[in-house]
């Protein structure tokens, strides 16, 4: 059986993760893990700590350079290095504990931020696209590479008429002037609430618990909650939702 350079590179990355600690479910968990977070919080299949890095992950892959995946793959890595040595320098010397994920292995860390928000990204439509980051580099290379092949054939006094790039990524809001760590601002925040509202399609009785937590209805906020059956509104989250907890 023969294998083009793209599935080579895909098998070497699967067998790498593979390799990788608490990769491989003995006991088989991960489904039971997964049929809950879908209920209760959708997207949330691995430990997510940090909202922010659903804004970080975007604004910092858009502006990507390359034509090649590998060359986008290359890039997108630095530009996450760059980000957790930007984070490690907000909050140093306090680093453990603020959620920084690579805060000790800086550009030598395994699983970046992108491998454990890739799914929530999708499933709050912030990332328009389809399949893995690896897919996501596959598909800019490919349409860039057409942009090119397009380019080839137009005078200079056309080139304005040669297709736009794809638009793999919602709309975000503008940034805050100073970097502020992992703290959300107030668009931020509300734009963020509504893309986790808006991923809900469910009826009132089964939405999800994260949803039922951001309505913008709710305006108390339950501190110090543990366990999310001692929340002090348990009574009325959905029903569906209830008995899945």
């Amino acid at each position: 059986m023969s294998f083009d350079q793209d599935q080579q590179q895909r098998t070497q990355l699967l067998m790498a993760a593979l390799s990788q600690q608490s990769t491989v479910d003995e006991l088989g968990m991960g489904v039971l893990r997964d049929l809950v977070a879908g209920v209760l919080f959708p997207g949330h299949t691995v430990l997510h700590t940090r909202a922010k890095h659903l804004l970080f992950l975007p604004r910092d892959f858009i502006g990507l350079k390359g034509s090649t995946v590998e060359a986008l793959s290359k890039a997108a890595r630095q530009a996450e290095t760059n980000r957790i040595a930007a984070l490690r320098r907000h909050y140093n010397p306090e680093l453990q504990g603020k959620g920084i994920i690579g805060y000790t292995t800086g550009s030598e860390t395994k699983q970046m931020p992108s491998g454990s928000y890739w799914g929530l990204l999708r499933r709050l439509g912030i990332y328009k696209g389809k399949g893995s980051v690896w897919d996501a580099h596959s598909t800019l290379a490919t349409e860039r590479s057409a942009r090119l092949q397009r380019s080839m054939f137009h005078a200079e006094d056309e080139d304005d008429q040669v297709a736009p790039g794809i638009d793999l990524w919602d709309e975000l809001p503008e940034p805050a002037d100073e970097f502020q760590g992992f703290d959300l601002s107030a668009d931020e925040a509300a734009w963020l609430r509504e893309k986790f509202l808006l991923s809900d399609k469910s009826s009132a009785n089964a939405r999800s618990l994260v949803s039922w937590l951001l309505d913008p209805d709710r305006k108390e906020w339950g501190a110090e909650v543990s366990r999310i059956w001692d929340h002090a509104r348990a009574s009325e989250f959905p029903a569906m939702t209830a008995e899945a907890m």
